[in-house]
């Protein structure tokens, strides 16, 4: 046949030794001629800057030195952003803000996360290592940015409270009933007139640039790990590089609780305690740290290669599994920036056709959703059962790094054990969320809120009027103390009728001469700390964070192999793109609403403006809290089974219509002539570059179409 005479020149060129299954040594030819040899070659697969590779660093270009490498840069870049959730409330205490301020502080880096993964999907796809090391350096100084607030502040100059020892020649202020109070001194922070937005607007900055940065590492990392290993090792791969990178988050929290035990300005004031009012911890600690050392990792990330030489047998094994060919991976290796920019808007359309992909990502955005709430949980739990943020930090950071280890390690011992289809990895991922939602009812385990005087019910009436009733209270400072004889809360002294200086009984500060009590009432809320309940809690949290997690290294896999090879930076842009649009960005808005809706006692100025807020009303804070958590994992676990149903089983990529994708020199993709045989004779209608007519995959690919 004339046909059969046209195609055995070209396959007897490229296949000497016709045989039945092709071989991935001839599938290489394309990729070869990209990484074959020459300057071009030492430029590719060899570690430095530019021209610049020399051999000593060679050592160090292995898949294994890059998890390491990466893994300890995304160590501290989470740091740099999980710092801030155990700082919000000294933040807020600082700069007089209030929950939905520091939300959109915590949005604004999520803003600019939808519009850099637009833009920078594609052109990272083929510049990864770099790329990623950018983007790390610009979160570093933009961290260092929003920490530089810190030498611009005005920090009051705390004096001895009634809760000190008095040391001091300065007179103390007790916040009494009819006491005159200095107006130098102020106690719990800035008053709510006198904010400098200024500074705020310096944090909002700092976390656009944030997000700009964190979007290379979140859409290259897998990617290139995807490259450098084989699918045996990849999940392994994964649950390492997350377990050394997200481990940074409960360890921000437990560092981030021992730098505040510093006073901010290194110097503690005479008198001054920790879990004081008037305690202003070193936040800008927790920032600058960290930063120091995401800077210095990022040089050596900048070092790797664009294609590290383990990449070659690992590409040798996608092309014999069908998963790629080599002249994908040679298109994706030597396209310009031109060629990227013009393949973006068909490549966007390829994915946007994958209903798989579409609802792996739609229930991606309720996951973030409930990520939303993270940032406000130390600040939650530290209200359940009133610890101060350092205490907090700590005991929340250790439960959290328990689980969050646990569950990586179980996920990634699963993996091992047998190499998964991707589709029953999506249906694993559905189990664990649905299996972790019922463990976020353990925040319902909280302290009895305490009753507050005037505020959960009314003062105690004297002649007919509130027992405090000329003291000349504000509602700018927060000193509590109880009646232990009617269980009632007192905002301050002044507020319990108290006029008279307290005493000091083991170590306690007694108020006597009270119009609001027949007693005595003593310094601090009734209400105790209830340590069994949080342990309880806490450890059911962790176990459903844990088995939540467990689940992550089979996400991960799963968008590698949801889509062709050449689109998966592109996939994990839009999934980037998509979920800090949909999910990340409402939801610091939409927790910080809940939290101020919550608010019982806010810190008010003389000319009635609301500040930060003191007490909050945490039985219906988190009720509304965990019934969203809840729901949205359970949204999420229902678009990931449509997932799992659409996804195609087949061991691939989900295939797509070959007009969507354009091939060059075709004919390095022949597989050998029993194989053209065997499809010629099955189908009829091969075209000779091996295609389908009907717009099925080409031979090389050897998947069927769902």
């Amino acid at each position: 046949m004339d046909s059969s005479t046209v195609i055995t020149n070209p396959v007897i060129e490229l296949e000497p030794t016709a045989t039945a299954e092709k071989c991935p040594r001839d599938e290489m030819t394309e990729y070869q001629k990209i990484d074959g040899g020459g300057k071009g070659d030492r430029t590719i697969s060899q570690m430095g800057f530019f021209s610049w590779r020399p051999k000593f660093l060679e050592i160090f270009n292995k898949p294994a030195a890059f998890v390491v490498t990466f893994g300890l840069s995304n160590f501290f870049l989470v740091q740099c952003v999980g710092t801030l959730s155990i700082m919000l409330p000294t933040i807020e205490k600082v700069f007089n803000l209030n929950s939905k301020e520091t939300g959109l502080i915590l949005m604004a880096n999520d803003i600019a996360g939808p519009v850099a993964g637009l833009i920078l999907a594609n052109y990272c796809s083929s510049r990864k290592a770099r790329s990623i090391a950018i983007g790390m350096l610009v979160v570093a100084i933009a961290t260092i940015f929003q920490m530089s607030t810190t030498f611009y502040a005005e920090y009051p100059e705390p004096v001895a409270t009634s809760t000190m020892v008095q040391n001091t020649d300065v007179k103390p202020f007790h916040s009494l009933c009819n006491e005159t109070r200095p107006d130098n001194i102020d106690q719990d922070g800035p008053d709510a007139a006198s904010r400098n937005y200024k500074y705020y607007w310096m944090f909002i900055v700092g976390a656009f640039a944030q997000g700009i940065g964190a979007t290379p590492p979140g859409i290259a990392g897998n990617t290139y790990l995807d490259e450098i290993f084989p699918q045996s090792q990849f999940g392994i791969a994964i649950a390492v590089m997350y377990v050394i990178s997200f481990i940074g988050y409960p360890v921000s929290l437990f560092i981030g609780g021992a730098y505040l035990t510093h006073y901010v300005t290194l110097k503690t004031p005479e008198g001054l305690r920790i879990g004081d009012p008037a305690w202003i911890g070193a936040w800008w600690l927790g920032l600058l740290v960290p930063s120091a050392f995401v800077i210095v990792f990022s040089f050596f990330l900048m070092l790797f290669p664009r294609q590290m030489p383990a990449a070659k047998k690992v590409l040798e094994e996608k092309i014999k599994k069908g998963i790629t060919t080599s002249q994908e991976k040679a298109n994706e290796l030597k396209r310009s920036l031109k060629d990227v920019t013009k393949d973006t808007i068909p490549a966007f359309k390829r994915l946007l056709k994958n209903k798989s992909l579409d609802f792996l990502v739609i229930g991606d955005i309720f996951m973030f959703l409930q990520f939303g709430a993270f940032s406000f949980f130390p600040k939650i739990f530290a209200m359940m059962y009133r610890k101060t943020d350092t205490v907090i930090g700590q005991i929340y950071g250790g439960f959290t790094c328990v689980g969050f280890i646990v569950g990586l390690v179980l996920g990634s011992i699963l993996l091992k054990r047998k190499e998964w289809p991707p589709k029953k990895l999506v249906l694993i991922f559905v189990i664990t969320t649905v299996i972790s939602a019922p463990f976020m009812f353990s925040l319902l385990l909280y302290c009895p809120t305490d009753t507050y005087a005037g505020y959960s019910q009314p003062y105690s009436n004297v002649s007919g009027q509130p027992c405090n009733a000329g003291c000349g209270c504000g509602g700018d400072v927060y000193r509590p103390v109880c009646d232990r004889a009617t269980g009632l809360t007192y905002m301050s002294p002044c507020h319990a009728g108290c006029s008279a200086a307290p005493l000091r009984l083991n170590q306690t500060s007694v108020y006597v001469n009270c119009s609001c009590s027949s007693g005595t009432v003593e310094a601090g809320s009734c209400g105790d700390t209830c340590n069994g309940r949080m342990i309880l809690s806490m450890t059911l949290y962790a176990l459903g964070f844990g088995i939540g997690f467990s689940g992550f290294s089979a996400h991960a896999i799963i968008y590698q192999r949801v889509v062709k090879e050449v689109d998966r930076t592109l996939a994990q842009g839009l999934r980037q793109t998509a979920t800090r649009a949909l999910g990340t960005l409402p939801a610091p808005i939409l927790f910080g609403y809940i939290l101020d809706e919550s608010c019982l006692i806010w810190k008010e100025s003389k000319d009635g403006s609301r500040g930060n807020c003191f007490v909050y009303d945490v039985d219906k804070l988190l009720i509304v809290f965990t019934s969203l958590l809840v729901a949205f994992k359970l949204i999420c676990s229902i678009f990931h089974a449509l997932s799992w149903y659409f996804y195609p089983n087949q061991e691939g990529v989900v295939a797509v219509e070959l007009e969507d994708i354009e091939l060059e020199n075709p004919l390095s993709h022949v597989p050998s002539m029993t194989n053209i045989h065997h499809h010629a004779t099955k189908e009829g209608e091969d075209a000779p570059n091996g295609n389908h007519a009907n717009g099925n995959r080409s031979g090389s690919t050897s998947t069927e179409e769902k």
